[in-house]
C-alpha cells in the first residue's frame, strides 16, 4: 500500500531501518515495563504496517503479555487470514484500524488497492472479536 496520506512514508522500503530480533525489542520493552503497567498501559506496533510482519509482531505481543501489558495493533488491516491475521490477532488487546476512506472507489485512488481486502480484516475483527477503533482522515471524505 502506498497511501497518498501516509504519515510515515519513510517505512516503505523493506531494506531502510535497523535489524533487531523481537527477544531485544522485549528487553527494551521489559525495562520500562514497570512504569507501563500500573496505568494498564502496553505496547503499540505501528508502521509502516506491522502485519506485513506477522511473526515479529505476535513474537512482541506474546512477550507484551507475559510482562503483564496491552497490545494495541495499528493497521490498515493488510494481509490475509492465514498468512497475517492469524498469527498476530490472537495477542491483540485492541486494533487501531485506518480503513483510509469508507468509499471503495476512493479508497482505490487513494491507495491503489481493492477495499475487499479492508473489509474482509474488519469482518476478521468482528469473528475474532477483538475490540477496534475504525478511523480515517476527515479530510479524505470530501475527495
Amino acid at each position: 500500500m502506498r497511501c497518498k496520506f501516509c504519515s510515515n512514508p519513510d517505512t516503505w522500503s523493506a531494506h531502510a531501518g535497523e535489524t533487531i530480533s523481537s527477544k531485544s525489542l522485549a528487553n527494551q520493552i521489559r525495562s520500562v515495563a514497570p512504569y507501563l503497567r500500573p496505568g494498564g498501559g502496553g505496547v503499540t506496533c505501528s508502521g509502516g504496517e506491522p502485519l506485513l510482519q506477522p511473526d515479529f509482531t505476535a513474537a512482541i505481543f506474546r512477550e507484551a503479555h507475559a510482562m503483564g501489558l496491552t497490545t494495541c495493533l495499528d493497521t490498515t488491516g493488510q494481509g490475509t487470514k492465514h498468512h497475517n491475521w492469524d498469527k498476530v490477532l490472537p495477542h491483540t488487546d485492541m486494533v487501531l484500524f485506518c480503513i483510509k476512506h469508507l468509499d471503495p472507489e476512493k479508497y482505490t485512488g487513494l491507495t491503489g488497492l481493492r477495499q475487499l481486502g479492508a473489509l474482509k480484516f474488519a469482518e476478521e475483527l468482528k469473528t475474532q472479536r477483538v475490540p477496534f477503533w475504525l478511523r480515517w482522515v476527515l479530510g479524505l471524505c470530501m475527495m
